[in-house]
């Protein structure tokens, strides 16, 4: 922060060159050479590309069944095969709610992972957050 000492007597029209210049950059103003090319110009021997960046390709499974809102269609059962065969860490339970746990899959469904007990794993509610920041 700029601290502006006040004289006693300090009218507006003196405030205002004040006020006024503290607006400006400190970049812009200490800068005395002209701007060097942008990035993106052409170099001496060598054309300048006209949109032809290579697009990376999507990791959308296309050959997955999709629900309504475009999400990979789960099977509720493989679900509840893999809580029967593997109990809730928190619980020891093989039914009802797991408290701090989701069921996780190895290989995302949208790489191509299968919706199967094989491909799932328990995943505490922190460690989920995380991995979906990721994929």
């Amino acid at each position: 922060m700029r601290r502006i000492l006040v004289a006693p007597l300090l009218t507006a029209s003196a405030i205002a060159p004040i006020a006024a210049s503290s607006n400006r950059s400190s970049r812009s103003a200490a800068r005395s050479e002209p701007r060097s090319a942008p990035r993106n110009a052409a170099r001496p021997g060598q054309p300048r590309s006209a949109g032809t960046h290579a697009r990376s390709k999507s990791s959308r499974c296309e050959t997955c069944v999709r629900d309504a809102n475009g999400r990979v269609k789960r099977d509720p059962a493989a679900r509840r095969a893999f809580v029967r065969s593997h109990p809730c860490p928190a619980t020891g339970k093989t039914t009802g709610a797991c408290p701090g746990y989701v069921v996780d899959h190895v290989i995302p469904l949208k790489g191509g992972g299968a919706d199967a007990p094989e491909n799932m794993q328990w995943q505490t509610v922190a460690e989920a957050r995380a991995k979906d920041g990721i994929e």
